[in-house]
């Protein structure tokens, strides 16, 4: 007997947690918060547009997470009119950048962004300031402003992401001769000494083209990709500025974009000869590793530093990410003598899993 009251009471605790997933969304009567009481958790119903809406908010970060944007959007949007008037800034900002988000999974890119900047700037004013004034001491008000902070970096960073992680063009290509390479695929111990000047004067003739291309296309190229990411830079540590702080998780999100965007840039450098061929492997030696090779490492190094902190600040503040695994993969390919593999940085026991990483974090390349 004691057995059946124990599943029993099990089997109402499982339906109380149960109700808000199956609650009508249409219904505002239906809707209940989870309160953490003894032994088990109740479910009460919401009371007030506040509660309505923190409701709402748990409901459209699942419908997010399972790519129902349309559906978050229109709930966000109704949660906007419901607080039309509120004085609860956070709850505000929290709703903003999550609509922010679906909208832009619905490729809403101007209506996005839009958003995402009226939920920083509204978490950077005076409002949000007066808000927090007002609030009382205690552990709840801490975790309202903790969550306001985190949905205001998080919109900042999707802003950003939005702007740099689109799929970028590389440097101008080489539009090489249409002339094969003569007496391919022989040696040039294997030809005539007629053979052997015919050679070299086609790749003469391509290594001047390829030069040409250089000065009057990659030159400007570089320059102007140089002050793009530079400017992409400035706006990913726009994070830094959301305050009070901006948490961990995100300060590691910034680091790992801006390392992807110098590394990016790396690579296009290094592989920019790969279209003159074989034409050009004589003046590597000379030309490539004492022109072009300056010109890159100070990029990469600017990627490892950026990848660097990264680790740096997982470690400290003890926090696992999909940002942290990339940075440490990017660096043990790049830098194999001072970094180790991935598999090293997996969870222990003093590690903490994060989930509030907005993007899939950025491939190492």
């Amino acid at each position: 007997m004691p057995r059946q009251a124990s599943l029993l009471v099990l089997a109402l605790g499982a339906l109380l947690l149960a109700a808000p997933a199956h609650a009508d969304d249409s219904d505002p009567a239906s809707e209940c918060l989870a309160k953490p009481t003894l032994p088990l958790p109740t479910c009460v119903p919401a009371q007030g547009p506040a509660e309505h809406t923190l409701v709402t908010l748990e409901r459209a970060q699942a419908w997010v997470r399972a790519e129902q944007f349309a559906l978050a959007a229109r709930s966000l949007a109704e949660c906007q009119r419901r607080l039309a008037g509120s004085t609860d800034v956070g709850l505000l900002v929290r709703v903003r950048s999550l609509e922010a988000e679906a909208l832009l999974g619905l490729s809403q890119t101007p209506a996005a962004e839009a958003a995402f900047r009226a939920a920083f700037e509204l978490w950077a004013s005076e409002r949000a300031l007066s808000w927090i004034r007002q609030l009382p001491s205690g552990e709840a008000s801490q975790r309202s402003i903790q969550q306001a902070s985190d949905a205001a970096a998080r919109a900042v960073l999707l802003l950003a992401e939005s702007h740099w992680r689109m799929p970028a063009a590389g440097p101008p290509p080489f539009a090489r001769a249409a002339a094969p390479q003569p007496f391919a695929p022989r040696r040039d111990t294997e030809l005539s000494p007629r053979q052997r000047t015919i050679r070299e004067a086609w790749a003469k003739r391509l290594r001047a083209a390829f030069l040409r291309h250089y000065q009057e296309q990659i030159a400007p190229w570089l320059v102007r990709e140089h002050a793009t990411i530079e400017a992409a830079e400035r706006e990913f540590e726009q994070v830094y500025l959301v305050p009070p702080v901006a948490a961990p998780p995100w300060r590691v999100a910034v680091a790992a974009n801006i390392g992807f965007l110098w590394g990016r840039f790396m690579v296009w450098q290094r592989a920019i000869d790969a279209s003159c061929g074989v034409a050009c492997d004589e003046v590597r030696t000379n030309a490539y590793y004492g022109t072009f090779d300056d010109s890159w490492e100070p990029d990469r190094q600017r990627a490892r530093s950026a990848f660097e902190a990264c680790i740096a600040l997982s470690r400290k503040y003890r926090v696992l990410s999909e940002y942290t695994l990339a940075c440490e993969s990017w660096l043990a390919q790049n830098f194999r003598s001072d970094h180790a593999s991935e598999e090293e940085l997996m969870p222990t026991a003093h590690w903490t899993t994060t989930e509030p990483m907005p993007a899939s974090a950025p491939s190492p390349r």
